[in-house]
């Protein structure tokens, strides 16, 4: 049986596509080592792999080679314009396909796929869990929190979680008081920074992936301007090592939420020694884990049809449920509405990612309780 990952193996996104890549792959191999699928017989799962480059007309033709080499399901994309390109193509071929990490609403909630699937939260859940922890963390530390700039990649996965920002933070007494955009590939962000100094809030807020963020905190660095609170959510500066180890410093004492392993939990320690052990190198990027999820779905899926049909393979999706304890996520538990969105959508409560704090260049989580490594420091 065969599983296609379709992510950014080069170009500016081919940290963190790679290393999703590689969870899938470990994924594919724990589930071998655990005797394969049983209801086929221990069939095993095969893994090929596609570089979408993270350029949205790439997502269609990776998806469209894996599908021809035989991927009976697909998973991927990180970048949510590639993201439904892919699914684009999976729905043509009737192939389902589980997003491991895109986080656009616009993927699913304005197409009617019927082969298209999330096993993660959208900006309407990122963004409810930040605005559920951040304001009332920081204020209980001391940090005054009235005011926020916006700082946002210009596509749809920036504009959708800018939106669940402005959606949410009025509610908690935060007003909007500057946006700014910037450009996919851009060199710098100076004038973004500039902006953001000018306004002077309470609170910088930034939406974007890895070279981005960093270019945008080396931007601050270079004007001598240090917020008194810096802040995002889905984003990879306040998740990832890679964008820690190249800001420095300065990013101590950032918050925000992601999703993100949940490291109380002993899985997840094995994926990581699993991962370094198969690959050679650290995980490093905190999201990947998504793609180990997206995996335990097409798994349960398999064994409840036990078929390689993916018609039928697609009818089990619908009906899968991967507990919390399945999974080596801080997010609740995985299934899926009608539209391939998860049902934790719906439920005010759902938690579907950490909200954390950069300390000593290493991510600490504050929230849930259940995921809770220290306190808030500043």
């Amino acid at each position: 049986m065969t599983v296609g990952l379709n992510h950014p193996l080069t170009g500016n996104l081919s940290f963190a596509g790679g290393q999703i890549n590689g969870v899938g792959e470990l994924a594919a191999r724990h589930i071998n080592e655990d005797g394969g699928i049983e209801s086929l017989g221990g069939a095993e799962i095969e893994v090929i792999s596609a570089d979408n480059e993270g350029v949205q007309e790439q997502g269609g033709q990776a998806e469209q080679q894996l599908i021809d080499e035989g991927a009976i399901a697909c998973m991927g994309c990180y970048s949510s314009p590639v993201s439904l390109a892919a699914i684009q193509t999976a729905e043509r071929e009737r192939v389902p396909h589980v997003i491991d990490v895109s986080i656009s609403p616009a993927i699913l909630q304005d197409n009617d796929f019927n082969f298209g699937y999330r096993s993660q939260g959208t900006p309407l859940t990122f963004t409810r869990d930040f605005a559920r922890y951040g304001p009332s963390l920081a204020r209980g530390a001391g940090k005054q929190w009235e005011t926020m700039t916006i700082t946002s990649l210009d596509n749809l996965y920036g504009d959708s979680v800018k939106d669940g920002i402005k959606q949410f933070m009025p509610d908690e007494g935060v007003e909007i008081i500057e946006e700014n955009e910037y450009q996919f590939g851009a060199e710098s962000l100076s004038s973004q920074a500039t902006a953001v100094e000018r306004a002077d809030p309470d609170a910088v807020f930034f939406v974007g992936y890895d070279p981005g963020a960093i270019r945008f905190c080396n931007a601050l660095q270079d004007i001598d301007y240090e917020p008194n609170l810096l802040v995002g959510s889905g984003t990879p500066m306040i998740s990832s090592t890679s964008v820690f180890n190249e800001v420095g410093e300065f990013i101590n004492g950032a918050i925000g939420n992601n999703a993100d392993f949940n490291y109380n939990k002993d899985m997840t320690e094995t994926i990581f020694n699993d991962f370094e052990g198969m690959h050679g190198d650290p995980l490093e990027i905190a999201t990947a884990g998504q793609a180990y999820v997206a995996m335990e779905v097409i798994r349960q899926a398999l064994e409840e049809s036990g078929t390689t049909d993916t018609v039928e393979l697609n009818d089990a999706i619908q009906n899968v449920r991967v507990e919390s304890e399945e999974h080596p996520m801080v997010m609740d538990a995985v299934e899926f509405r009608d539209d391939g969105e998860l049902a934790g959508l719906d439920d005010p409560e759902y938690v579907s990612t950490a909200f954390m704090q950069v300390q000593d260049l290493e991510t600490t989580h504050l929230a849930p309780e259940r995921a809770k490594e220290g306190d808030i420091q500043f």
